[in-house]
């Protein structure tokens, strides 16, 4: 019989045992914490469509008879210049300047940025190896010089070509 009982002490004593932390436990109910929503991405903007010059090919004869001769798209090129000097600084040593220029740092996407900004102003371009040429219309087109050997920003136009060549 003292073994019943003790068994059924321990029994009790387990079952309280298991019971006590249950009883004193806040009675306040759990809420959950709510997910945090996974943002959905935002889309790409669409990239816009590329330039087309709107001018039929020309077609001089000899492309390299052009004179130097009185510039006419000075103001679209030094807009077009500025524009990516202020828009893309990455492009730029801006603390490093020779006459008002900064050194460049990557030349064909300063190139790139420029051709671009042109044809924003509906200027017809083609990026040569050293110069950039320029219309707006088939009568002539430019060229200009718009990188110096030393790296630095250039604003040189070099020649006329009547008719233009491209």
């Amino acid at each position: 019989m003292l073994c019943r009982r003790i068994a059924l002490a321990l029994s009790c004593a387990a079952l309280i045992g298991f019971m006590i932390p249950a009883c004193t436990k806040s009675s306040t109910p759990v809420t959950p914490t709510p997910a945090t929503p996974i943002p959905t991405p935002a889309s790409s903007p669409t990239p816009a469509a590329a330039f087309s010059c709107p001018l039929p090919p020309s077609h001089k004869d000899d492309p390299n008879a052009c004179y130097v001769g009185r510039p006419t798209l000075g103001p679209q090129m030094n807009s077009a210049i500025d524009t990516v000097i202020a828009t893309r600084p990455e492009l730029f040593n801006l603390q490093e300047v020779i006459g008002g220029n900064p050194r460049v740092l990557d030349r064909d996407a300063y190139w790139k940025a420029v051709k671009v900004e042109l044809e924003k102003q509906g200027v017809c371009t083609i990026i040569e190896k050293e110069e950039l040429a320029v219309k707006v219309t088939n009568a002539y087109n430019e060229q200009w010089n718009l990188y110096t050997s030393a790296g630095f920003v250039r604003r040189k136009y070099v020649t006329t070509c009547e008719p233009s060549w491209f």
